[in-house]
């Protein structure tokens, strides 16, 4: 159940949240901005550069008519949750994706190549009120969820493509190979969280390379113009290609 202008962020499967224990999402200044430059170097040859960014900003807070000294309760029996949000996030990402390439075109061959770089973080910090979640049946005490307080964690990633491709036209026949590179490399930098109610401050070193995948996915298209008059065509194509992956993903190697 969800009340209008509320929503739950629970870590305990819960199917209701009364409003008090709902958050309040908050959003940061999120825009895309955009570089581009290009440039016809001469009557067959073209450059073109681009840099794009994104930033993701964020915020799940606590409700303001929370008591700052409420504990998030879950009564396990009718699946609810009171008092307070067991949790609280800031959320805060950026992505820049650098691109550039270059073409060449004669009479019957268009050969192209380039190159992108997206690289970006993400990252998440925590709150539990009071360190603890208090478990309940039907409003009987039952136990208690200890939290490490604070908490988050933050991943960062580069993801490395170069490729060649060629569009080659003779008679009616138009072929379109290519081949591109990929490479994808997934860390985690050095990181801190202050001292909680039931730990020490802590520290944990840097995970480099967590993720290292290179693939090469060659790419093949063609075209044959039947009558030669442009109106009707059979075409075809194998090709291999990457499926775009996120930065968390590499917290399913941790």
């Amino acid at each position: 159940i969800k009340w209008r202008g509320h929503r739950p962020n629970n870590w305990i499967g819960a199917s209701i949240n009364e409003p008090i224990s709902s958050v309040v999402q908050t959003t940061g200044l999120n825009y895309i901005g955009q570089f581009k430059w290009s440039s016809p170097i001469s009557d067959r040859l073209l450059a073109e550069a681009s840099v794009f960014t994104l930033p993701v900003n964020y915020n799940l807070s606590f409700q303001p008519d929370a008591a700052p000294d409420a504990i998030a309760t879950f009564d396990q029996i009718r699946s609810v949750f009171s008092g307070v949000s067991p949790r609280q996030d800031i959320n805060t990402a950026r992505m820049w994706t650098y691109a550039g390439f270059v073409s060449y075109v004669t009479g019957a061959h268009n050969v192209k190549a380039g190159m992108q770089v997206r690289r970006g973080f993400s990252q998440e910090l925590f709150e539990t009120r009071g360190d603890i979640v208090q478990i309940v049946s039907n409003g009987v005490p039952n136990s208690v969820r200890l939290v490490n307080n604070p908490s988050g964690h933050k991943e960062e990633g580069v993801n490395t493509g170069i490729y060649v491709q060629d569009s080659w036209t003779f008679g009616r026949v138009t072929l379109n190979p290519g081949v591109r590179y990929e490479r994808f490399v997934m860390s985690i930098p050095a990181q801190s969280a202050g001292a909680g109610r039931w730990v020490p401050a802590r520290e944990f070193p840097a995970q480099e390379n967590i993720v290292n995948w290179n693939t090469l996915s060659p790419r093949f298209g063609m075209s044959w113009d039947l009558f030669g008059d442009g109106r009707t065509a059979v075409k075809g194509g194998l090709s291999r290609y990457d499926r775009l992956a996120g930065i968390t993903i590499v917290l399913f190697f941790c």
